[in-house]
């Protein structure tokens, strides 16, 4: 039985094969790029250090809306830091795992979430 993706790339199922196709939006042909500023790169912009610093689910707030997610979510949904930055390298293809996600999100989460920001400022939104 053949199966088509959102953007019409067939996909065979052997029988008894189940699974579920994923295509992100406006990846395809893209190079994998690196962050445009290190998780240890805070002092780049003093204005989102200090925000991260003394006001981090603030912070965090803010780039979940420029990521088009509710402001709310990182104070309702469990893992959020990690969720929205596994969307924000999807979208923008930059290198990385979801391991790597969550262990920025356990050891240094105040750098990682001023990353993002960062991130986000970079690409103007």
């Amino acid at each position: 039985m053949a199966a088509y993706a959102q953007h019409g790339t067939p996909v065979v199922y052997q029988p008894g094969q189940v699974g579920t196709v994923v295509v992100q939006p406006g990846t395809a042909g893209k190079p994998l790029r690196d962050w445009n500023s290190g998780v240890c790169d805070c002092f780049n912009d003093i204005n989102i250090c200090l925000l991260g610093a003394f006001c981090g689910t603030c912070l965090l707030m803010r780039n979940a809306k420029k990521l088009d997610e509710n402001c709310l979510t990182p104070c309702l949904v469990p893992f959020s830091f990690t969720s929205m930055r596994v969307k924000l390298r999807t979208q923008e293809n930059i290198m990385g795992s979801i391991h790597n996600d969550y262990m920025t999100e356990c050891w240094c989460g105040p750098c990682g979430n001023c990353q993002m920001a960062r991130e986000l400022q970079y690409l103007g939104r």
